[in-house]
């Protein structure tokens, strides 16, 4: 470290923290309950998970893994440098293998600058540039030890900290409201197609719309996309999430000869008829398409005039067309549900005249628009939110958050007094698994 503040000094994690990885408990120690075993994927970015929990019971050589409500907790494997802390919710609880606990030199009354830095990428960061292995990293707790920190004297530590509350708690609220924006703009979209399907005095059925249905066939085939030279068929996917999707195909096996009038064509307008409940009916015009992708049984064709495709397809995403779409939907599962054609034209939709229709669309497009750039301000305004938070951390560790006061304690000496401390303290115990004698 350079430059810092006049009273801060240059220390490392292993001068302020007694580190303990945890126990290697084995798999038939586990119990029905007992301590919650903390495992590495317990460890979340900021919390404790309870997803999957494991237990065990501790004796006199595994007491020493017992935590406490307050232990800050490090991932030592894999995902590297997350950290969370116990709560009670989480007692009793032992600390697994893999995931290291780190403790406060008794001199450092207050924890809340060091979990700071710790819960900050500056720590995730040099852990990464020290971590071994490849696909999965590892650190052990002398690496941990060995990274670098600023500190400043015990006083500023706690003025950086309430100063660190006051303002994350405003990103946090920003945030908040920031994504509750993603949400409200399905919301809204809902609204606008609600409205502009709401005129009932020109109702037709769908059947009277379309001049057919053309699908393809169910196939045995390579679960891929079709390379140069190849056919392959679309998978629903390829249409569910608002625009086609060719990469969403898999190719056909070597020899089968799709019918050529089932070949996805730029403009054609394609309908999921099975799904989820909350997918199925799913509906896209094709913008463009390489000349070898073909219809399945599962994605159908709807042909009709040019000028009625917009139409039919802002009504089938539309309250009143996907609600009738789920309830002509049939299947004994929610997890997959099927359409029928017979039930596909019968549904019902208002056709007023085409000038009417194209005001109503561009009403749409206009609508969804002004939609769509309040969506992407809300996104781009959350990606600051991020880098705020960053901002803020960088000026906190660089000591340009808080004043500093001459008559603080400096740095310098908290390190001289918690390191007499230390040396004056008997050494931790240490659980190791006893040899079976043979």
């Amino acid at each position: 470290m350079s430059e810092l503040p006049k009273g801060w000094a240059d220390a490392e994690l292993g001068d302020l923290l007694n580190i303990q990885s945890g126990f290697a408990f084995k798999s038939s120690e586990y119990k029905d309950e007992g301590h919650f075993l903390i495992r590495i994927g317990n460890v979340q970015d900021g919390e404790i998970s309870l997803a999957k929990p494991k237990f065990v019971k501790l004796n006199e050589q595994t007491k020493h893994f017992e935590l406490l409500a307050g232990d800050i907790l490090t991932s030592l494997t894999g995902n590297i440098g997350r950290v969370a802390r116990i709560e009670q919710q989480h007692l009793p609880a032992a600390l697994n293998q893999r995931v290291a606990r780190l403790m406060p030199a008794d001199k450092l009354d207050d924890d809340g600058y060091l979990f700071c830095f710790l819960s900050s990428p500056l720590f995730r960061e040099a852990l990464a540039a020290l971590g071994k292995g490849g696909a999965q990293q590892n650190v052990s707790p002398k690496t941990i030890s060995d990274i670098a920190i600023p500190l400043p004297p015990l006083p500023e530590q706690r003025r950086i900290v309430r100063k660190l509350d006051t303002l994350s708690a405003r990103t946090t609220t920003a945030r908040t409201h920031l994504t509750a924006i993603a949400k409200l703009v399905e919301k809204y979209k809902a609204g606008v197609l609600a409205a502009a399907y709401s005129n009932k005095e020109t109702e037709v059925t769908l059947g009277e719309v379309i001049d057919g249905i053309k699908a393809g066939k169910s196939l045995k085939c390579d679960e891929r996309p079709p390379r140069e030279g190849e056919r392959g068929t679309v998978k629903v996917s390829a249409v569910t999430w608002g625009e086609f999707r060719p990469d969403q195909s898999k190719t056909f096996l070597t020899g089968f000869q799709p019918d050529p009038d089932t070949l996805i064509k730029t403009g054609d307008f394609l309908f999921s008829r099975a799904n989820t409940i909350e997918l199925v009916g799913a509906v896209v015009i094709v913008d463009e398409t390489p000349n070898n992708l073909f219809l399945s049984d599962k994605v159908l064709r709807l042909e009709m005039s040019e000028n009625l495709k917009p139409w039919v397809l802002w009504f089938l995403r539309s309250p009143t067309g996907r609600n009738q779409l789920q309830d002509v939907s049939s299947g004994n599962q929610m997890s997959m549900r099927n359409i029928g054609q017979a039930k596909l034209k019968s549904l019902v939709l208002p056709l007023p005249d085409e000038d009417h229709r194209q005001r109503v669309l561009d009403s749409i497009e206009a609508a969804f628009a002004k939609i769509d750039r309040l969506a992407a301000e809300a996104e781009k305004a959350l990606k600051l939110t991020d880098r705020l938070d960053q901002r803020i951390l960088a000026k906190a560790f660089a000591g340009a958050l808080v004043p500093q006061d001459p008559t603080d304690e400096s740095a310098t000496e908290l390190l001289a007094r918690i390191r007499e401390a230390r040396a004056a303290a008997p050494k931790p115990k240490r659980g190791r698994r006893k040899k079976v004698a043979t």
